[in-house]
């Protein structure tokens, strides 16, 4: 069994982007960008979130960045939750600018890259301690992205 060679240094974010492209073709590859700020809709959408909810946002966000393919339907397989939690989750990654736009059902283009994980972990994090305690909460459930009906 031979082992794949190992690519290092400069050329090790240009080989992960065509291993991506290869195993995942239906998923479009964002170049490498610096990091936007949170908007402020991302900001009304972590104060307004309850501790889980937070937490499973937070594990989302991680696991589609490092995975840097995103689907509804392999995030509620990956996550063990249901379709609609799936598609809530999906309107607040849009809404945090993890991932871009779309069609419900349709493949995701990731936006962050996995160089940018930490810093945008570091400022969701420390939003929400910013946010506990000043406020009502509401759950993921009721999130909604822009054009879109609430789902209760």
């Amino acid at each position: 069994m031979t082992d794949a060679p190992s690519v290092v240094g400069p050329d090790a974010h240009a080989h992960s982007h065509a291993a991506r492209s290869l195993y995942f073709p239906e998923v479009a590859v964002a170049p490498v960008a610096k990091r936007e700020p949170l908007s402020d809709a991302a900001i009304a959408l972590l104060s307004s979130l309850g501790s889980r909810d937070f937490d499973l946002l937070s594990r989302t966000v991680e696991l589609v960045v490092q995975s840097q393919a995103y689907s509804s339907a392999r995030l509620a397989v990956a996550l063990r939750v249901e379709a609609a939690m799936a598609a809530q989750l999906t309107g607040a990654l849009v809404v945090l600018g993890v991932i871009a736009d779309g069609e419900p059902d349709d493949p995701r283009l990731v936006l962050i890259d996995v160089s940018n994980l930490a810093g945008l972990l570091g400022d969701i994090r420390s939003l929400r301690r910013d946010a506990v305690g000043s406020g009502a909460r509401i759950g993921v459930a009721s999130i909604a992205r822009p054009g879109m009906a609430r789902v209760a």
